[in-house]
């Protein structure tokens, strides 16, 4: 089960780390039972460098950078279909170490500034409406309920707010198949590839 908040989630105990990017509002971990390594190991990367986005996965600029320095400081970073990251499962006592990488990457790579909708200019507002047009367009081409998409003084009004223009609702709310869809209509704000990001 996947879940989604406005903050970091910890859980005591082992797991993997999962970032989502934005789905409403900001980054998110989510924990899942496993782990093998010994404290001493960091979980290394599988994929190579050339090789960190499945075939047919939007490389949106920000995650690439992100998984990169993860990889780069050790970390089994891979991305998600649901627009944020997976890491391999990894002892507790290894979560210090991996969040230190977490916020440093995070902060390097831009991910923390493209997932903070308020230090968006009205530029890059202005570019995310059109790729929520374009992706309201191929839902609605491949059978997806997506709500009509507002003006664009409107969409501007709403965005970063509770009310914010999503192409992928109300789909989301009852999402199936979800790599599928993806595949064909990357969601505009989980494929970050405005601009200055």
């Amino acid at each position: 089960m996947v879940t989604r908040a406005s903050s970091l989630v910890k859980a005591a105990g082992v797991g993997g780390r999962r970032v989502t990017g934005l789905l409403v509002v900001a980054v998110v971990v989510v924990l899942t039972v496993g782990g093998c390594s010994s404290p001493e190991e960091v979980p290394t990367a599988a994929a190579s460098q050339d090789d960190l986005f499945p075939e047919g996965m939007v490389r949106a600029p920000t995650t690439e950078r992100y998984l990169r320095c993860m990889r780069d400081a050790g970390w089994e970073v891979t991305p998600s279909w649901s627009g944020g990251t997976d890491s391999a499962p990894m002892k507790a006592d290894q979560t210090s170490a991996y969040d230190a990488a977490h916020e440093e990457c995070s902060e390097s790579s831009g991910w923390n500034r493209a997932n903070d909708f308020s230090k968006w200019s009205r530029e890059q507002i202005e570019e995310l409406y059109q790729q929520e047009v374009e992706a309201h367009e191929c839902f609605t081409e491949i059978g997806v309920e997506s709500e009509e998409p507002p003006s664009l003084q409107e969409f501007v009004d709403r965005f970063h707010t509770a009310d914010q223009y999503y192409a992928m609702m109300p789909w989301m709310n009852n999402a199936t198949n979800i790599p599928s869809v993806v595949r064909q209509c990357p969601p505009p704000t989980w494929f970050i590839t405005v601009d200055g990001f």
